[in-house]
């Protein structure tokens, strides 16, 4: 059973974000059109939450992962949802880096309600989820 129109097919990489699962990879959606985009996977549900990336939007998430991974630490980046994921969002903010790690906290927001989860990822993680989402589409990792 789908929940969102989107759903995981092929994945390029899987990354730990803390209480969150990230997917890179490419989504299908109810007509079995192929798309490209992320997943995220809240660690205690079942449920994905897909996010079909146009290369722009793709390309300014990789970018925003890699300043983080590359320690500077922006303000945050936001997903925005459409119709077809049922206006989901999902806002990544980090906010330090403590004995190596990256501090922060994952919202994800579904109809006007949010979820926020503080997490603690190594920078590794952050910049190899990043150079997936360039290689997925085509961009020469910066």
């Amino acid at each position: 059973m789908r929940f969102f129109r989107y759903k995981r097919e092929e994945t390029f990489g899987a990354y730990n974000f803390g209480q969150y699962q990230i997917y890179v990879c490419m989504l299908s959606n109810t007509k079995g059109e192929l798309s490209k985009g992320i997943t995220v996977l809240p660690s205690d549900s079942i449920i994905e939450f897909p996010f079909p990336l146009s290369e722009t939007s793709a390309l300014r998430l990789s970018s925003y992962l890699a300043s983080v991974g590359n320690g500077e630490i922006p303000q945050n980046h936001k997903i925005k949802g459409c119709l077809a994921n049922f206006f989901t969002a999902a806002y990544f903010k980090f906010s330090k880096i403590k004995e190596g790690m990256l501090k922060g906290r994952i919202s994800l927001g579904l109809f006007g309600g949010a979820r926020t989860a503080w997490v603690t990822v190594k920078p590794s993680s952050v910049l190899a989820c990043s150079q997936s989402i360039n290689k997925l589409y085509g961009a020469s990792n910066a």
